[in-house]
């Protein structure tokens, strides 16, 4: 093989390698954006469960919040009814493993409209901090978001409850809402909506 030939030889392995790099980087990619079918959270709940004892100043939705599990599945671990919510200090409460699966959605964001009021973790909302706002999943929960267009991706806490965008059937159109910051990030801000995976992480 002479020089020439071998220069050509190794420019086609370059070529073929720099493909494949880039196949595997947009694997994921959303082509057909407005066929893009958003999902919805599911949950693997085992029959694995732990206990903890009640302290004076708990509440139902305070221990959920504290196991990243929502106060009708502590409910239900422990036979109680739906508005059951009177508990005391020194009672045994079983604390059931729920599993948040990852999933895809749409992502919007919010930003100056909501800039100082107060979202639904009592906290005010800074627009600047990355964080999101979701209907299911459990306040104080981290999750991982995937920009499935550019690879790019941000972990933030769900600290408020949205988005509550429908579609002309009435469906949610939207599954999870970031903040300004979180947007600017993720390469939200013109687009204004992308597709995303969220990737719960307790």
């Amino acid at each position: 093989m002479n020089k020439v030939q071998t220069i050509v030889s190794i420019t086609v392995i370059l070529t073929v390698v720099v493909i494949f790099i880039i196949a595997l980087q947009n694997k994921d990619r959303v082509e057909d954006f407005d066929n893009f079918i958003s999902e919805h959270p599911s949950i693997e709940e085992s029959t694995d469960l732990s206990s903890y004892e009640v302290k004076t100043g708990d509440t139902i939705i305070g221990i959920a919040k504290k196991f990243n599990i929502l106060p009708w599945q502590l409910r239900t671990a422990n036979n109680m009814s739906g508005e059951d919510t009177l508990i005391h200090p020194g009672e045994m409460l079983y604390i059931p493993l729920v599993i948040w699966e990852t999933y895809h959605g749409k992502a919007s964001w919010y930003g100056p409209n909501f800039h100082g009021k107060k979202m639904a973790n009592g906290m005010m909302y800074d627009q600047e901090k990355i964080l999101v706002a979701h209907r299911i999943l459990p306040l104080g929960i981290h999750v991982r978001i995937t920009n499935l267009n550019s690879g790019k991706s941000i972990v933030a806490q769900v600290l408020d409850r949205g988005p509550y965008a429908k579609n002309a059937d009435g469906e949610y159109s939207r599954e999870i809402d970031l903040s300004y910051g979180a947007a600017k990030e993720l390469g939200a801000i013109e687009p204004g909506v992308i597709p995303v995976k969220i990737e719960p992480l307790g």
